[in-house]
């Protein structure tokens, strides 16, 4: 049973390298720069052991981008409760302080999907837009509850196009388009900007404070 289990820990060890390297890949070159050759000599490993390991190229990458999605929707989930605005901030936040933690692993899953756009909208990005849908909808309805939002306009639309702006600027920073300070404060400012059209004088003003504060750093 000892060597049994030895052997699985040696298996899942080299299968979370291979993850690893696959990731590392895909940051530096892309997509395209993922071949399993290339992947086996990063890893220490052969071809056969990636096929019996994860499988094709196809479901390496598969691999890379299901751990990322899991990993976000994690961080997510533990979101304590705060006011409405602050609540979707927090959410803003969070994402980012996942990917500057794990910055190879994002920046390989957003490179990726950003340059295999067809396919990843359905399986992957769809998964993450609903799930950064649904918080952005309680920070939305919260807000409301606060009386920062007015709640004329249909708080799942408002959310998605919240949630979309942040992913659009993850996805800048991925391609280098972005550093990662100007990439937080735009995404902070495009969430207060998105609640902005169904704001209260009360929440107008309060939004209009948060706005100054990433507008000093977008204007550096």
């Amino acid at each position: 049973m000892a060597d049994l289990s030895t052997r699985q820990r040696n298996k899942q060890l080299r299968r979370t390298r291979i993850i690893e390297c696959a990731a590392g890949l895909i940051a530096d070159g892309g997509d395209q720069a993922l071949t399993l050759r290339d992947l086996a000599g990063a890893a220490g490993v052969t071809v056969p052991t990636i096929y019996n390991l994860i499988g094709s190229r196809e479901d390496v990458v598969v691999e890379v981008v299901t751990d990322a999605m899991d990993q976000m929707d994690a961080e997510l989930s533990r979101l304590s409760e705060e006011r409405g605005i602050e609540h979707g901030l927090a959410a803003v936040d969070a994402c980012f302080d996942l990917i500057l933690a794990r910055k190879t692993l994002y920046r390989a899953v957003f490179r990726a999907l950003f340059e295999m756009e067809a396919t990843a909208v359905p399986q992957w990005m769809g998964r993450m837009f609903r799930r950064g849908g649904e918080v952005m909808e309680q920070a939305i309805l919260r807000a409301v509850r606060d009386r920062d939002l007015r709640g004329d306009l249909e708080p799942l639309p408002l959310a998605h196009n919240a949630f979309h702006a942040l992913q659009a600027t993850i996805r800048m920073w991925a391609v280098g388009a972005l550093d990662t300070r100007n990439s937080r404060a735009r995404s902070r400012y495009a969430y207060l900007t998105t609640l902005l059209a169904d704001a209260t004088p009360k929440g107008r003003k309060r939004l209009l404070a948060m706005l100054r504060d990433a507008e000093a750093t977008l204007n550096h």
